[in-house]
Formats: structure tokens, C-alpha cells, sequence
């Protein structure tokens, strides 16, 4: 091809048309340049483009054809291309060059290797193939602007000369002049702390590790070094290599934050114990004018004289009474917190549990014009707890449900076994209930969702989270059915080795089981879920995720968004076990819906810790979906 390109006047010729097909042929942007006033290179004409230099550069070999190529380019590209093209008659050989190349709104990077050719021992032609760099310098430069955000660095030391290379980006994060150079092995260790020159030194070791460099100014900074052996095809190594980041920044956010956290910690503990420490000081006056409020208002010693003292007594015991129950809710947390909660265990009947709440809450709840159910527990069946605890946790609930209900309401107490063995204390109401996206406020210490009834409701705001506490202490678990407007049914239960029975036996199941904590009224919230279709998910108190067969979410209510803190449209499509809740990716979670999901066959009950903000334990139903290939969780987090 180049015998017959060389001749001056072939490209005119039948034979140059066949040559141009050929040419036009080759899957190789190729480009042919005529050189005008021989050695001089005083012009250059464009003599051919061939068609995958037209695809590639968006250049028409028929207009371009037979014109000088600064009659075809703008000025200042042309300039740069002809000083390629006259180097290349200076120097009567082959050439290599790098360019940027604009035409119109597009931006190209090419190389290109240009070839004279030579007829009478002129120059007479350069022909140029050119390779389109364009995607491969856009992915450089995005690298180089990461690694300049991300303040990563680079070296190479070759094995065999000892010569080592540093990138800009390092030069930048020793503060040191590219001029200069990179340093010597000793020089560098200069730069290094002197407690981490050891870890530091460029032939110590290979792998990950941290060290600090010292700048001329005595700024410290932190760096992250990821260092490799690069070695030959027979495995011999020929350089070392090394990434270095700069971590001055998220260190000292670490650091701050661990202080920050420091500081918090002792400032809760001072509080706690402030708080653990005060209750004989403020029970001990506190229930002196209880106590003496008490003798008055009801005359013990003889009459007052005057109702209107009656009265004045009576509220004075009632807002004794009250500040009482504060503090006691006060310093219950504050234990809990510390960490200094006993428990001081017995064996205590289920029916004897239920007798005591419903003696001390009966007066309350016939005041309120509400009717209090306390359905009758086994008789055979006890419970090894903290029987104080146990009876203040239900207290808190019936409590509570006595609050929220309005007058004419119904609230009711029970004891079920499960079919698990577990024993379960349920409260239910006719209340106000509370909506999903207010149960995490609910469950917050000192969280008061807003109401008409609320408002006019005296608390604290901790009878839910006191509750939830001690029902952990005991090993068990507390969750809510709650609807606005329905009201709330709240579900306690203890493990099955808690559960005693005079023959030792376990006791016959009163209930289905741990299914019962996924059922809203009578119906399983499964059958709510694929009978009603997605539009149901929204006001469940439940977690919802559907999921396919690869685990990406399909769907996710309101409630898992509250309790989890993530928001469904940054979910959905993304890989649950992953990317959402990479806490899950383990065989326990992970693996039984792997194990379930192909057979279309997967149904378990299970709990599970979760920890997005903080650790939570739920309780987790996994069900296949009616559609093929999708999977349903169902998520308890309270």
C-alpha cells in the first residue's frame, strides 16, 4: 500500500480509487496529509480520510478532500497539527504524538502515529492512524479528581534501580516542591513521626497500616498507606507500589467525636447518678406530706371546720401522689440507664400478678367511667421474675391504657400461653391509639404524642420506654397493635424457661403462638397485605418490606421508614441485605430467605437484632409472596 501511496499522483488514478476502498476498509481511523514544497513543508493538503476516521471525528472526506488543513480547521488546531506534521519532515521518520483535538461543541484526545513517504527521496506524503483516546482520558481525569477530593496519593519504587516516583497529589500532601523530587529512604523517615517511623519505612512490610507525617511547620497530619509488591510474569518482583491517603481530617472528626461522646457519657452518668442518688431525699419529705395530706383530707383526727380545707387537702394528696409517680418514673430510668437495676427473683403466679393490677387500678379506672376486665390467668401457672418489676411494668400499660381511653371505653387484661411456651400479658383499650408514624416518639424517654386527650393528660413520657426496659431485663420482649381511633393492644411476653408449673411440665397453649403479634384485629397481616394490595401497607403499625427473589425491595411502608429511619423512595430498588440493612447479610437472616424463597415455601418466625442508629431487637415473619419469585417481611421493632 505505501509503494503505491508514495507515487504523486496515484490517488487521481483507477488504481487510487481501489486503493481508497481498501483503505476505507481498514478498521482504523486512517488519514493521508500531501506535502507540498517537498522538504520545506510549506503546506499540507488533505488528501484522504478514510470512513472510520469519519465515523470517529465527524470530518466528510468529500468536503475535506484537496484543502489545505487550515482551511479546514480553526487556526490554532491547525497550527498545532502542522508543527506535528512538520516535525515529522524535520526529522525524515516516524512519529508519536498526544492531542486535543476540538471540532464544533466536540472535544476528542487522539494519538497518533504519523509515517512519511518518501518518491525520489522527497517527501511526498504523511499518513497518520490515529486511536480516539477520548473515553480513556475522560476516565483519567475523573480518576484524578477523585484522588484529589479523596487527597490519595501515589508512589513506585523499582526493585532493580532503586528509583521511586511520586504522584502530584503526594508531592501535595507532604507539602513538598515536585522539583525536588521524591526523598531517599532516609529522607523520608525524616518527614515520619518519629513514634511511627517504624511502620513507615518504605521496604518495612507490605499491607494496610496507618503512621503521621511531620510538615516543616509542625503541622501533623494522618495517613492511610495501602503498599503491594508488583511482580514479573514469572512471579518475580520488580516494584514496590503504594496508595496514600490523607486522614488528617476524618481522624480528628473521630477524635472529636469520641471526646464528644466521652463528654456525654460522664455528663449521663453524673446525671444518672445524680438522679439514683436522690431518691431517698426526695421520696422521704415527699411522702411526709403524702401521708399527712392523707390524715386531713379524710378527717382522721377530727373534722377541719371548714369543707373548703377538705378540698385543699385533697388536692394537695392528689399532687403529692402525682409528683410521686414522676419521680419514681425519674429515677426508674435513671437506673436503668446506670445499669443499676437487680433483679431480685421469685417464683410469682400469673394470677397473683393480675391481682395485684387489678387492686391497685380498678378505683382509677371505675373514676374514669371505664370497665375494667382482668380476664382470670391459670391457676396453675407462675412466672420466676422480679415481682415488683413484672407488676410495674403492667401497671404502666393498664395505666396507661386507662389514660388514653375515654369515658365508656373498655380496657382489658390477660395472660395466654404460646404455643412456643412463652407466656404473653396483654392489655387492651378502646383508646385513642397512636398512629405509625408516632410509636417511635411514643417509645422515646419522655415522648408525648400530641392529642386532645394528650394534652390534657398529666406524664412524663415514660411509661412505655420503663416498661419496654424491664421486659428486656427480663429477657422478654414488648410490642404494639395500635391503630388511631381503635385503640392499642400491647403484647409482653416472657421466655418459656421463665414459665413454672407444679408438675413441671409446660403448660397447654392458650393461643396460636408468635403469630398472634402479626395479626391486626382477627386477620393475619399477611392475608391484609396480598388481599388489599400495597395501598394497605401505608397505616400498618408493622414493618413491611416486600422483596424479590434477589433481595431488592419492592415495597416498604411508613412504619419500617419510622423505625428504621431510611425513606422508602432511597429504598426501593436497592438490595435489602446489602445496601439497605447490611446487618442482615448473615446465615441466620440472610440465608433462611435464600433457603426460602426459591421453594416459594418460606414461613419462619424469627428475632433479630437490627443496628441502623442503634441496636434493636424485633420480630421478624418471613413469608413467600403469592407472586413467584417475592418474599414479605414483617417486622416487629417494638
Amino acid at each position: 500500500m505505501t509503494t503505491l501511496l508514495d507515487q504523486p499522483d496515484i490517488l487521481k488514478t483507477s488504481a487510487g480509487a481501489a486503493l481508497r476502498e481498501f483503505i476505507n476498509q481498514i478498521a482504523c481511523p486512517i488519514f493521508v496529509i500531501d506535502v507540498e514544497d517537498g522538504e520545506g513543508g510549506g503546506g499540507f493538503r488533505i488528501a484522504m480520510l478514510n470512513g472510520w476516521y469519519e465515523r470517529a471525528f465527524g470530518l466528510s472526506h468529500a468536503d475535506c478532500a484537496g484543502r489545505l488543513v487550515g482551511e479546514v480547521l480553526a487556526p490554532c488546531l491547525a497550527y498545532r497539527l502542522t508543527d506535528h506534521y512538520r516535525h515529522c519532515v524535520a526529522t525524515r521518520g516516524p512519529i508519536s504524538y498526544e492531542e486535543e483535538i476540538r471540532l464544533g461543541d466536540r472535544v476528542f484526545w487522539t494519538r497518533t502515529v504519523l509515517n512519511p513517504l518518501f518518491h525520489d527521496g522527497r517527501i511526498v506524503r504523511l499518513v497518520g492512524t490515529s486511536t480516539d483516546l477520548t473515553d480513556h482520558r475522560r476516565l483519567e481525569q475523573a480518576l484524578e479528581a477523585a484522588q484529589r477530593m479523596a487527597r490519595l496519593g501515589w508512589w513506585r519504587t523499582d526493585l532493580a534501580t532503586g528509583s521511586t516516583v511520586w504522584s502530584d497529589i503526594l508531592y501535595g500532601i507532604h507539602d513538598r516542591d515536585p522539583a525536588a523530587g521524591p526523598p531517599d529512604p532516609a529522607g523520608f523517615l525524616d518527614l515520619v513521626h518519629p513514634q511511627d517511623r517504624d511502620l513507615a519505612a518504605p521496604s518495612a512490610r507490605v499491607g494496610s497500616f496507618d503512621y503521621r507525617i511531620v510538615l516543616p511547620d509542625g503541622e501533623i497530619r494522618h495517613l492511610h498507606e495501602e503498599r503491594v509488591v508488583h511482580s514479573s510474569g514469572d512471579g518475580h518482583p520488580v516494584a514496590l507500589f503504594g496508595t496514600v491517603q490523607d486522614v488528617t481530617a476524618s481522624k480528628r472528626a473521630a477524635l472529636e467525636l469520641m471526646a464528644a461522646k466521652e463528654q456525654a457519657e460522664r455528663a449521663n452518668q453524673a446525671k444518672t447518678s445524680l438522679l439514683a442518688n436522690m431518691s431517698h431525699e426526695l421520696r422521704t419529705p415527699l411522702n411526709a406530706i403524702i401521708g399527712f395530706s392523707e390524715m386531713m383530707a379524710e378527717e382522721m383526727h377530727g373534722p377541719l371546720g371548714n369543707q373548703t380545707y377538705v378540698e385543699y387537702a385533697s388536692d394537695v394528696l392528689f399532687a403529692g401522689r402525682h409528683l410521686l409517680d414522676i419521680i419514681n418514673d425519674l429515677l426508674d430510668m435513671a437506673k436503668i440507664e446506670a445499669g443499676q437495676v437487680t433483679l431480685n427473683e421469685e417464683t410469682v403466679s400469673a394470677k397473683r400478678l393480675l391481682g395485684d393490677v387489678d387492686r391497685l387500678l380498678r378505683e382509677r379506672a371505675t373514676k374514669a367511667r371505664l370497665k375494667l376486665t382482668v380476664a382470670p390467668a391459670p391457676d396453675d401457672v407462675a412466672v420466676v421474675a422480679d415481682r415488683r418489676l413484672m407488676r410495674q411494668v403492667l401497671l404502666n400499660l393498664v395505666g396507661n391504657a386507662v389514660k388514653f381511653t375515654e369515658a365508656g371505653g373498655e380496657v382489658t387484661l390477660a395472660t395466654h400461653i404460646l404455643a412456643d411456651g412463652q407466656i404473653c400479658f396483654t392489655t387492651s383499650d378502646t383508646g385513642i391509639g397512636i398512629s405509625v408514624r408516632d410509636l417511635p416518639v411514643a417509645l422515646a424517654p419522655f415522648g408525648r404524642v400530641g392529642s386532645h386527650l394528650q394534652a390534657n393528660t398529666e406524664g412524663t413520657g415514660l411509661g412505655l420506654p420503663v416498661a419496654k426496659a424491664l421486659v428486656e431485663l427480663h429477657g422478654g420482649m414488648l410490642h404494639l397493635n395500635t391503630s388511631p381511633g381503635v385503640g392499642t393492644t400491647a403484647f409482653m411476653t416472657l421466655p418459656s424457661w421463665r414459665v413454672r408449673t407444679p408438675d413441671g411440665r409446660p403448660p397447654a397453649p392458650t393461643i396460636g403462638g408468635l403469630k398472634e403479634f402479626f395479626r391486626i384485629g382477627d386477620r393475619g397481616v399477611y392475608e391484609l397485605v396480598e388481599e388489599t394490595g400495597r395501598d394497605a401497607l401505608a397505616d400498618l403499625p408493622i414493618g413491611i418490606v416486600q422483596l424479590d427473589r434477589t433481595g431488592r425491595v419492592l415495597s416498604y411502608n411508613a412504619a419500617e421508614e419510622n423505625f428504621a429511619g431510611r425513606k422508602a423512595d432511597l429504598v426501593i430498588g436497592c438490595d435489602f441485605f446489602r445496601d439497605v440493612a447490611p446487618c442482615t447479610f448473615t446465615p441466620e437472616f440472610h440465608g433462611r430467605f435464600q433457603e426460602g424463597v426459591e421453594s416459594g415455601k418460606l414461613n419462619i418466625i424469627f428475632s433479630y437484632v437490627f443496628t441502623f442508629d442503634q441496636p434493636m431487637k424485633v420480630l421478624i415473619e418471613m413469608r413467600s409472596g403469592r407472586e413467584p419469585g417475592t418474599a414479605w417481611l414483617f417486622i416487629r421493632w417494638i
